[in-house]
């Protein structure tokens, strides 16, 4: 019953990122235009950038979902899970700043918080806990 309750919880955790990753590739050039708004950086980083998110949200998603299904004990696969994981840590502070410091509008910025503190909590279930 645990482990079907852990797997729920992250494919619907999942869910969002990997719906968010193929919903940026149609809007490519609009959200590349406003990545370099916020960044000032050359338009061929904020691709380049892009292009890293949507791979982790599509790829990395995948890769989180199935180590959790499979209950894989490869040390490898676990490694690569645990720094998709802190891929995705650093990914939400830096999304953060960008879009949603605090101070402005609270709800998003303490959404990103409480999806950051997810993270967290996977990373401790994958270091420390047998799935």
């Amino acid at each position: 019953m645990n482990n079907i309750v852990l797997i729920l919880g992250v494919l619907l955790f999942f869910s969002q990122f990997i719906y968010s990753g193929i919903n940026k590739i149609p809007n490519f050039n609009k959200k590349v235009d406003i990545l370099t708004k916020k960044t000032n950086l050359d338009r061929g980083i904020n691709e380049f950038g892009m292009i890293s998110v949507i791979l982790l949200e599509i790829i990395g998603s995948l890769i989180v979902i199935s180590y959790f299904l499979t209950k894989s004990t490869n040390n490898l696969y676990k490694n690569t899970t645990l720094y998709v994981l802190i891929m995705f840590c650093i990914f939400l502070v830096v999304v953060t700043i960008l879009y949603h410091p605090p101070g402005q509008k609270m709800i998003p910025f303490m959404s990103n918080i409480t999806v950051l503190g997810g993270f967290i909590l996977l990373i401790y279930i994958l270091l420390y806990k047998q799935v």
